[in-house]
């Protein structure tokens, strides 16, 4: 929650999408999964 509100905020500005976008590919790659669907339920 806090992340949304610094972005709807304004406090971290438009950097931070790409951000989350990599530090989730990066954590998927991490666990084994090849995309979202994958670790979808798990």
């Amino acid at each position: 929650m806090l992340k949304f509100t610094k972005f709807r905020h304004g406090e971290e500005g438009p950097g931070l999408v790409l951000r989350i976008r990599r530090e989730l590919a990066a954590r998927l790659k991490a666990e084994g999964f090849a995309s979202v669907a994958e670790a979808v339920g798990v």
